[in-house]
């Protein structure tokens, strides 16, 4: 089947011995992406740039002055080698739908953000232990294993990572000397709070430290011994001074032996949040496509859409002042989705969504 240019129903009318019925099937259109690697070397041969293989359609490739393209131009898949600074690839795409012009950004191997490199991590805001900076082994975090020991996201970097703190990420087989970096942006010089999953069935375990820009905030934090790795608990920690001028966290492990999940920054967050709430929360419509709405008996913090594999794929929020938000989905592809939902006093849930 070729499908035309707009979204649109497909309809199926099946009879049985038991009867007649109707099944439908929402089809939705979309956005044009480019894929490829992110990140290249200065005068890197042999890059390779994709789009949609679209039927009738003509591809018209730019790339920067001191990039030269290889092989591919007015086809789907480019070939290139890069210049010496970073930079843009557009790509003008033409069919009997339109005309549609995309841009891939190309940026130079180093640390940078994830999963967004121009976002760093807001303060206050949620960050999970698995979202890590880019850059790898050395650069964005150190871990004394080469490969990824669990079955949770990133699997191809060295981290070990699962998921068992009600189905959310979170980095494991935690050793002393370990350590992960997160780029930061903080909105004013203040003191916050931090709430912070972990979990541990060992009798040594932790301190944890908080290195931000390279200097020891708060002294060593105390974990406590849940029983069992896949037992989370929040331990909090008050009164930790940020700065406007703060760029970067790193979390130190001191003997290790301890899981680390989602860590919240927030000012005045109680103590009694370490008894985690159950909260009401609907997401509709399901299935849904262009755009989602969150509604909560909690003013909702931040939505972490997920994959099927838990790759993280956006990171939306703080949102306003409310219990309602929206949620841009028009860039998904259609398929099965996890939408993580944290609240402002470091609850959380993970909903299942089909976009299409």
């Amino acid at each position: 089947m070729r499908w035309g240019c707009n979204a649109d129903t497909l309809l199926c009318h099946v009879t049985t011995a038991c009867g007649e019925y109707d099944l439908v099937f929402p089809v939705g259109i979309e956005n044009y992406t480019i894929d490829g690697p992110m990140f290249v070397g200065p005068l890197q041969e042999n890059i390779l740039l994709t789009a949609p293989d679209l039927s009738g359609s003509t591809y018209a490739w730019s790339v920067p002055a001191d990039a030269t393209i290889t092989e591919g131009q007015g086809n789907d898949s480019l070939y290139f080698t890069w210049g010496e600074n970073p930079g843009i690839v557009s790509l003008v795409i033409t069919n009997e739908c339109g005309t549609d012009s995309i841009t891939h950004k190309m940026r130079f191997y180093g640390q940078y953000a994830y999963p967004d490199p121009d976002l760093p991590h807001p303060i206050p805001g949620i960050i999970n232990a698995t979202d890590y900076d880019y850059g790898g082994e050395g650069i964005a975090y150190h871990d004394t294993e080469t490969a990824n020991q669990g079955a949770g996201p990133r699997e191809e970097e060295g981290v070990d990572t699962e998921f068992s703190d009600n189905g959310i990420a979170n980095v494991g087989w935690i050793s002393a000397g370990e350590w992960l970096e997160y780029s930061i942006q903080v909105y004013e010089d203040e003191y916050y709070d931090a709430a912070l999953r972990v979990a541990s069935n060992n009798a040594t375990r932790g301190p944890l430290q908080m290195l931000i820009n390279g200097e020891e905030r708060i002294a060593g934090i105390d974990l406590p011994s849940t029983g069992s790795w896949s037992t989370f608990t929040t331990v909090i920690v008050h009164d930790i001074p940020f700065y406007t001028t703060d760029t970067l966290m790193r979390i130190l492990a001191g003997t290790g032996g301890f899981n680390l999940g989602n860590m919240t920054f927030d000012s005045d967050i109680p103590d009694a949040v370490k008894e985690i709430p159950q909260r009401s929360l609907s997401v509709y419509p399901n299935p849904a496509s262009g755009k989602v709405s969150i509604r909560s008996d909690h003013m909702v913090q931040q939505v972490i859409v997920r994959d099927m594999t838990g790759k993280t794929l956006k990171v939306a929020g703080p949102f306003p002042n409310t219990e309602n938000a929206e949620l841009p989905v028009s860039g998904f592809r259609p398929g099965l989705y996890f939408l993580h939902v944290l609240f402002d006093d470091a609850s959380e849930e993970t909903v299942k969504i089909v976009l299409w």
